[in-house]
């Protein structure tokens, strides 16, 4: 397909938007929903296990200066 793109005269930048970016949707979708579910575990585990405020990491220490004050 690029390389039909390149015989209809399209340029780098082009099939890159219009071929290329549109089949890469999936894969861009699967990393940002795994991306989301690991920066999510990484909030809850702390929040989960750690009782003691001495103990907390800085993710759990924002989250619990900002909403319980």
């Amino acid at each position: 397909m690029e390389e039909e793109a390149r015989v209809d005269g399209c340029g780098v930048w082009r099939t890159f938007l219009q071929i290329v970016f549109p089949l890469l949707m999936p894969v861009i979708a699967t990393v940002a929903i795994l991306n989301t579910l690991a920066v999510w575990n990484d909030f809850m585990t702390p929040l989960l296990f750690l009782q003691s405020r001495s103990k907390g990491v800085l993710l759990l220490e924002v989250f619990c200066n900002q909403f319980f004050q």
